[in-house]
């Protein structure tokens, strides 16, 4: 298995979260908690990285949509940065990459 790796760019009230590896049922909790911690504490503006993840399945993609929900509630916004080619077909297959702003 490939290992996940989370690292933050924190700049006031907007983030980037360089992701990469793969977001699975195993990683996804721990990018839950590192997003909420963000989301949680000033950051308003969250953009994602996905240029390094090699997979994604429906539990990375349940994580994005709560993330981007709790976002939108305080007027902030998830933007997704370069999507890898699996994560972009997972999101077109779920109908979701209208969804979200892939940058």
């Amino acid at each position: 298995m490939e290992g996940f790796e989370l690292n933050v760019d924190h700049n006031g009230d907007s983030a980037v979260v360089h992701v990469g590896g793969e977001i699975d049922l195993t990683s996804a909790p721990q990018l839950d908690e590192g997003l909420q911690e963000l989301v949680n504490g000033s950051v308003r503006h969250l953009t994602l990285d996905l240029s390094g993840v090699s997979f994604m399945d429906s539990t990375g993609l349940r994580v994005l949509l709560k993330t981007s929900k709790v976002l939108e509630g305080t007027g902030g916004k998830l933007d997704l940065r370069e999507p890898s080619d699996p994560v972009r077909r997972l999101l077109e297959v779920s109908g979701l990459d209208s969804h979200f702003e892939l940058n």
